[in-house]
């Protein structure tokens, strides 16, 4: 079965960002998925500590702009990591439910 990346590109808003990435992390998914964030030069140190946390237990994949590049450069960043792979992208402030991924794949 084809892996599929969830792309998330945050910058600011610490409680929704949190939000979002724990209904990702704890939706049910028979698709295989691989949760990769892009932190667009958050200037909240929660987010980054938050991201740290989550990446240093292999919950997610962190990819880190040193500048702030936007949402369409983060999420084309994001994309670069496995071309071969289709993506779901989501706004910061998303949150999904059940088997929302496979719902879509």
């Amino acid at each position: 079965m084809a892996v599929l990346d969830v792309i998330v590109p945050v910058h600011k808003g610490f409680a929704a960002t949190r939000r979002c990435l724990d209904s990702v992390l704890a939706a049910g998914s028979l698709t295989a998925f691989e949760t990769v964030v892009v932190d667009d030069a958050s200037p909240e140190p929660e987010i980054a500590r938050l991201l740290d946390e989550l990446a240093g237990a292999n919950r997610i994949t962190l990819l880190r702009n040193e500048q702030n590049l936007g949402f369409v450069r983060s999420v084309n960043r994001g994309m670069t990591l496995h071309a071969d792979r289709d993506v779901v992208l989501l706004n910061s402030d998303t949150e999904v439910a059940g088997d929302w991924l496979d719902r879509i794949h």
